[in-house]
């Protein structure tokens, strides 16, 4: 089988979905905040939902992520939209004191849309759990 080679339109999403890898793992949460729609739906692996502004706030105040790490991610783009597809790995730990750190596995799926001003922005974004969280010692 051969080795698929991303095409221009693919790479820019796979780019943004490293910046958006680094920016959790840094806590950056402007430069997480300018990756996202504000239309945002995110799914989490629990099953708790947020939009925009709430999963800016639990990343905040509930969610301290430490590193994520993507899997090989698959990237179809249809014109102004594109889905990406894909295994996760985050490390974190609850910002309640608790020390523990966990690994979290999932398989995700998210979708990319260019918005008005041109620039692509996650706006859907679902986590299902392999397994379940470890904790790393």
């Amino acid at each position: 089988m051969s080795e698929h080679h991303p095409t221009t339109q693919e790479q820019v999403i796979l780019d943004l979905e490293r910046a958006r890898c680094a920016a959790l793992g840094n806590g950056d949460l402007v430069a997480l905040g300018q990756l996202l729609s504000r239309d945002l739906v995110h799914v989490h692996t629990r099953g708790n939902s947020d939009g925009y502004e709430s999963y800016l706030e639990y990343m905040r105040s509930f969610l301290q992520v430490l590193k994520v790490e993507r899997g090989d991610l698959r990237v179809r783009v249809y014109g102004d939209t594109a889905v990406m597809t894909g295994t996760q790995v985050n490390t974190a730990r609850l910002r309640n004191g608790d020390p523990q750190v966990m690994r979290i596995e999932s398989k995700a799926m998210q979708v990319w849309a260019k918005e008005v001003d041109g620039h692509w922005r996650q706006v859907a974004f679902q986590a299902t759990p392999v397994g379940v969280p470890t904790a790393v010692n």
